[in-house]
Order: structure tokens, then sequence, then C-alpha cells
């Protein structure tokens, strides 16, 4: 059975519950099917805002330069030109003064029949489209955030100034008193046929809600087209000529051949070219054209509200599944209840701080809560989440990069940030306790299973705690442990870094109050309870920025106030190593086998703008709200595809860049190394330079430390599992302090903590005995605890006559 990930399903079932299941969230695959219990069981209620996503004004500079891929959902990009195509509805022909062709005469929709002669009523026409600039409309945009209006929507204005335009148009005239013909509009090669003193629409954002799946809904207003003073001069640039097949072979229209009313063919050729003169002499775009760009406009506008829509919508708004341990895992967590989970975007859509840090501020409404309380968490009161939530933090647009091995720090602008106040960390806590999946059993066979034979529960592993206890059993025989947790986890956001000389506050601590774990060994064909243990589990998680990302870390387990509530067995015997040791394997496969996890997602952005887009998480850390609620945010940045291979551009740049290596020299410490927990290691990490190293370490495939500086050359490792006598593989890697691009491979180190037998006390010979003394060779028997095989020396020495 491969390794067990117990976490990583819990998450996994979450996830992809919005991929078609039958089971799965509100509105991902239609009508909701495992809503949010309402009313909810008591700690499970809905948090306001428990979760809130800011959209900065860096982030709209950023979009501002990415018109060209943006352009691709509105515009027909080729090369640097983006071609909007335009529709024959945008110009009533029954009124206006010139309409449009599209392409194709008939229903829009429908194929278009082919002529079958020249003057035909159906059948394709010329495309009538205009034509941007792409590098030089990116220069033009400008996009800023906007306010709510009176129905509570904010916005974006986005508006571009002194745009030329290029034109291909076939106008079909509608002026009897000149004649009415098909005429081809296009610019002079190489020029652009006029220029729009200002483009710009206003871009309302807000939730629907009406189809019982939350969406965002965006609409167009406000569409200003100001052709400017002096368009007409751009007139010049403009020419005119009859869409006949034969003066113009790219233009057949049938209005020039007679298709319609009482004109010959040869109106198409007096009247364009009335109008090429007409160009010439000015006023052809303020009085021809100008209706044609006035409804160009909003058109425009609501093409890319639609576009903007239809993107956002892959983004599920609504989360509403469960989580079910028991069919997930069921051997470890029979008893456990289902979990409900959600998370909901709120209506509440606003613009907020200052700049660069104004933004759009989005809210999630979120709530954990276990369906049926667990029979070990009756009775337990639930937190008092009202004092965990409040308003989230000022957002400046700059956020601090902190290095924890060196304390550190630079200044970083960011795109967007999602912040968690603590309230939906805590309650996700209590409800895994009323759940039971902190109440559960643990066979050997469980333990060996889930870590595919690297947790062996036998008595053997117990011997090598404490020597009193050789003998209880055969060192084969299996253990199974009970976990009972009497209180429910709380959850501490600290600092993340260094707060003092030598002191570590963790970004994230979890302390599980009064765990009991009792021991049983199986003993004369039946499972016999040995001992329990009460104590309080502390676990620390870090972030550790790497090369390419941040990783979420196990800084440290401990226990705090361990006590032994009985020893039937072995009363002198002490076994709260165990439990540490047993609580370290088991968060090792809670966090997916003892790997880092990272928190950065690759082309996350991709699929909805039609482009590569890379989200980089900059930093993680503590920020506290307007009312002193701790949140723990997350910064990210959008980077594309450009920015990653720009050496310039640091932020980006580390997502491709592979890092630079460095020689890392480790060799155990000589002496007795057998210290109650630690190990010590002679590092040096070559070339030698004037930065100091950081060192990272893992204990036999164990979670990963943060990178740590080491005194003299010297670094202590810690883990639980250095309790156990024998050989430990220390897996380690260097880095150079503020510099995450330059980091060792990872270099494995073998320790063997089991003492080598002391020597034998001399034994007095009397004067008459014969033959030599030998020793048992079991005296050097490999496989023994150290502790056994000194009692077998101490009984091996005999006398031998001859």
């Amino acid at each position: 059975m491969a390794k067990g990930r117990p976490l990583y399903p819990l998450v996994l079932a979450a996830l992809t519950a919005c991929q078609g299941s039958p089971s799965g969230c509100a509105g991902c695959a239609g009508a909701p099917s495992t809503p949010y219990p309402a009313p909810p069981p008591a700690g499970g209620e809905v948090v306001p805002g428990g979760v809130s996503l800011r959209l900065t004004e860096t982030l709209l500079r950023f979009l501002e330069g990415q018109l060209p891929a943006l352009a691709a959902n509105v515009l027909q990009v080729a090369g640097d030109r983006g071609v909007y195509p335009l529709d024959e509805t945008l110009l009533d022909p029954a009124t206006a003064p010139v309409y449009l062709r599209d392409g194709c005469i008939g229903e829009p929709d429908a194929p278009c029949v082919a002529r079958t002669n020249p003057a035909a009523e159906l059948g394709p026409t010329h495309l009538s489209t205009l034509g941007f600039d792409l590098p030089a409309l990116a220069t033009a945009l400008s996009i800023e955030w906007l306010d709510a209006d009176g129905s509570g929507r904010p916005g974006v204005r986005i508006s571009a100034s002194n745009v030329d335009v290029f034109v291909d148009l076939a106008v079909v005239t509608n002026l009897p008193s000149i004649g009415t013909a098909a005429c081809h509009v296009r610019d002079t090669p190489g020029y652009a046929g006029m220029r729009v003193a200002r483009l710009a629409f206003d871009l309302r954002l807000g939730v629907d809600a009406t189809s019982g799946r939350p969406r965002f809904a965006s609409s167009a207003e406000n569409v200003v087209v100001d052709l400017g003073d002096q368009t007409d001069d751009s007139a010049l640039h403009l020419t005119v000529s009859p869409c006949d097949g034969v003066n113009d072979t790219s233009c057949d229209d049938p209005r020039c051949h007679g298709a319609y009313g009482p004109y010959p063919a040869g109106s198409c050729v007096d009247v364009c070219g009335l109008l090429d003169l007409f160009a010439e002499l000015g006023g052809f775009i303020s009085n021809v054209l100008r209706p044609v760009l006035t409804a160009m406009g909003p058109a425009v506008a609501t093409a890319i509200s639609d576009a903007l829509t239809q993107g956002l919508a892959v983004a599920p708004l609504a989360l509403e599944t469960q989580i079910d341990a028991a069919q997930i895992l069921p051997s470890i967590f029979p008893a456990a209840t289902p979990l409900a989970v959600a998370a909901l975007v709120a209506d509440r859509l606003d613009v907020r701080g200052p700049a660069p840090g104004r933004g759009l501020e989005i809210p999630l409404d979120t709530g954990t809560a276990a369906l049926t309380p667990a029979a070990c968490a009756a009775g337990v009161a639930p937190p008092d989440l009202a004092a965990m939530i409040g308003a989230p933090p000022p957002f400046t647009g700059f956020v601090e990069v902190l290095d924890p091995a060196s304390g550190a720090s630079h200044f970083e602008a960011y795109h967007l940030v999602a912040s968690l106040a603590l309230a939906p960390l805590q309650q996700a806590l209590f409800a895994s306790f009323q759940g039971g999946l902190l109440c559960f059993d643990l066979t050997a066979d469980q333990a060996s299973a889930l870590t595919n034979g690297a947790i062996e529960l036998n008595a053997g592993m117990l011997m090598n705690f404490d020597s009193r206890l050789a003998g209880i059993a055969e060192p084969e025989s299996p253990l199974a442990l009970s976990f009972l947790a009497t209180r429910a986890p709380t959850v501490r956001l600290g600092a993340g870094g260094m707060v003092g000389d030598g002191v570590q506050d963790p970004l994230v601590e979890i302390v599980v109050d009064d765990l009991q774990v009792d021991i049983f060994v199986f003993q004369d064909d039946e499972l016999v309870r040995l001992a329990g243990i009460v104590a309080d589990v502390v676990v620390r998680l870090s972030v550790d920025r790497g090369a390419a990302s941040l990783d979420l870390l196990v800084d440290g387990i401990s226990l705090v106030d361990s006590r032994q509530l009985y020893n039937e067995l072995a009363p002198g015997a002490d076994l709260s190593r165990l439990m540490e040791m047993v609580v370290d394997l088991a968060v090792s496969q809670l966090l997916a086998g003892g790997q880092r996890i990272p928190l950065a997602a690759s082309s996350l952005l991709g699929a909805p703008f039609g482009t590569p887009l890379y989200l980089h998480v900059s930093a993680v850390r503590r920020d506290l709200g307007d009312t002193g609620v701790p949140f723990l945010s997350f910064y990210a940045t959008v980077c594309d595809e450009p920015a990653t291979l720009n050496p310039d551009d640091p932020t980006c740049f580390v997502l491709k860049r592979a890092p630079a290596p460095i020689v890392l020299v480790a060799t155990p410490t000589p002496g007795p190394l057998y210290a109650g927990g630690a190990v010590v290691v002679d590092v040096e990490a070559t070339p030698r330079a004037a930065s100091p190293y950081a060192y990272q370490v893992s204990v036999d495939g164990g979670p990963w430390s943060s990178f740590r500086l080491a005194a003299a050359g010297r670094l202590e490792v810690k883990s639980p599992r250095l309790n156990v006598a024998g050989r430990h593989l220390l897996a380690l890697k260097a880095r150079r302090v503020g510099d995450p691009s330059r980091e060792s491979a990872t270099r494995i180190v073998t320790v063997d903590l089991t003492p080598p037998p002391a020597p034998p006390e001399p034994v007095p010979v009397p004067a008459d005995a014969a033959g030599p003394l030998e020793v048992s060779s079991s005296c050097r028997a490999a496989a023994l605890p150290w502790w056994a095989g000194l009692a077998a020396c101490a009984s091996a020495w005999r006398r031998r006559r001859p």
C-alpha cells in the first residue's frame, strides 16, 4: 500500500466536490445537494467575512499592460493588431443615414447562403471591422477603481485617450438625395484612418444569486466616445471606393448591382466618389461615421463586460460540501461524523483603502460544522467566535517579506491579498474535534499500512525507550494506541519569525490540551493496557520562502506538562517520549509524508484570461485588523510569462529561475551522540562567503524544519525520533541567508545512536584456574537494543576449562 497521507484525501474531497459530483457543492453541477445545515449546530455558525480578498490598484496597473492578452477575449488578434468585427444591427437601416455590412446578408446566426448572381438578396458581403494597435492602446489605457454606486455595486473605470482606429467598413448609404450605394471605407496604407480623443466606460461589478448559484455579474455604463475637435483632420487618411467587385475587387456588394431600389449599379461609382471627395475635404467622419462610432462604444463596452463575466464564471463563488473521514479512512475513523463546509462569496463587494492598497474587497462567509457530535466531544462548549472576527487589516499595497533565519526583510508590492480571520481557523479545529477526528484508535497494522512500514508499533519500540520495559512481551508483539482528546484544539497566530535573541515565534501554533493516549500491548493472546499518558501537544507551523515558492513546514512538535496516569506493567517506566514520537509521526503523515507543501499556484489564472499567468505568493504572515483581531494573510503577485524570464523582475523571476547550487558538507560530531532526542552535526557550506548559511533538516523522512543558523558551524538537530536508539538518517539542506536562490541539494547524514557495548570489567582468575576467558558473540549482536546487549554481556563471562 502506498504511503498514507490522511490530510490530503480530506482536502481533495472538498476541492473536487465541484467537479460534477452529485454530492458536490451548491450550484457546481446544478441544484445544491449538500447544503450547509440551517440552522447550523452550536459553534458551526456561518462566519460573516471569515475570509476577505482584496484586489489592489497595483493589479490594475498590471492588467493595463496585459491588454493584448485580455483583448483576445473581445478582439480578433493578429500580431500587434486587434480587430473588432461590427454587427449590422448596430445601426437601423430604416432610419440611419448609413448602415453596415457584417459579412453576410441574412439571419445573423445562420450560415451565409451562397449567391447565385451578384444581385442576389442573400449571400456573403464584406465584413466591417475597426482595428486597434494593441501596444499603443495599452499605453493609452487607464483603469481605476470606482466606489460603490447607489445600488451598492463597485466598479472600474476603463478609458483610453487619443486612440488610433484602423477602419475597414462596408458602408451602405441610405440617402436618396445623393443616391444609394455600397462603399468600401478603409485606411490609407501605413496610416490609421482616424483618431478618437477618448473612449471610456464604467464596468460595474456585483454578485448575482437569483439563479441559486452565485455568479459575478457585470454591466457597462456611462459610455463615452469623444471624437474631439480635430478628428476630421485624420479623415485625410481615409479612402472610399465603390464596393462593386470591379473598382475594388476585395468588396462586392449586391447594392452595387441594382438589387435594391431603382438605383443602377453606376450609382456606386458616383456616390462613393462623392464620399471620397467628402473625406478629403473633411467632415466625413463627423457627419457620416459618427453614428457608427457612437453605436460602437456601447457595443464594445458590453462585449468586454460579457467577456469578463464569462471569464470569472469559472471561479466557484459557492462551495457547500461534506467531508466524511469515515468513508475516506474507515479503518482509522470508523465513528467520525461528516463535516459540513461552506464558503460563500457575499454580496457586499466594496472598494476600500488608500492607494496603492486601494482595491476591490470581496468578503466570503465561511463555516465548518460537525453534523453529529462524536461521543468524546459531548458537552464541550464551542469557542467564542464573535471575539475572533472583525474588520480586515488595512492594506497599504506593500508587504514586508521576512527572512526568518536572519531577521532581515524587504518590501514588495503585491496584486492581491487573502486574509483569514482567527474565527474560521478556530472553528475548523473545533469541528474536527466534534467530528471525532481527535478520538480514534490506531493498531499496529493500521500504522504500518498508512506509512508503508515506516511505523512499526510493537513491544520492541517500547524497549527502545526504557530498559525497564524489557521482557514485558516479545519484541514483535504488536501495540495499539487509543487517542482521546478531552478539549478542542486552540490556534494562535504568531509573529512567524525571530522575536528575540534565539527566540522564534511560530506563525501558527496549535495546542491540544490534555490529550490522553492509552497504550495496549498484545500479551498472552489479548491486548493488555500498559500505560496511560496525558499531555498538552503543541504543533508549530511556519512558512519558508523557497527559491520559487512558499512552503508550509512543521517547525516543531513538543509535549508540555506530560504526565503518566498509570503504568500497570512497569510502574517506574516513563513513556511520555513515546507519545511525543507517535504524535510526530502522525503529523508527518498528515503533512504529506513529511514533504514540504508549496503554497504557490502555477498558471492559476491562465484559463480566464487566455494566456499563461502565474500566481506567486510573496508572503504569509499575521496581520491585525482595525479591532485587534489577528488575521492570517496571503500576499500574492500575478506574473506573466515574460516577467518570469526577466532577471530585473525579482518577484516573478524566481518562478522560473534555477537555484544556483552550493555545496553542503555535513558530518556527525564525534563522540557520544545519544542525548535525549538531539544530536549535533558539524556543517560547513562551501564556497566560503561573508554571508552566513542557514540549514534545514528532516529526520527519517519526517517534516522539514525551517531554515536556522548554525552557531560556530554546529547544528543541533532535535526530533522525537532521536529518542529511539539505532541508526537515523538526517536530510539536510543549506541556503545563503537572505538569498533563497542559492541552495544546496539534499544531503543525507547517517547517525547511530546506539553506544558500543561497554568493555567488561576484569574478572580475577584464581591461580588454579585453567583455560582462558571468553566473551560470548551475543555481546556484539547489532540487533539487540544497547541495554539488552549490556545485559547479555554481563552474564556471558564464564570460565572455560580445557
